[in-house]
């Protein structure tokens, strides 16, 4: 397991086959309610 850290938190990925892989990283908040029409959410 690999432990990165961003300005956001801390971000978990895993290597394989020399590969570092992040999966799962949330970008934005889902744009549903309110948010529907509006530019993106951190």
């Amino acid at each position: 397991m690999t432990l990165v850290q961003t300005r956001c938190g801390t971000v978990e990925g895993i290597e394989r086959q020399g590969v570092l892989q992040f999966r799962g990283i949330p970008f934005a908040a889902p744009p549903v309610g309110d948010l529907r029409w509006c530019p993106p959410q951190p």
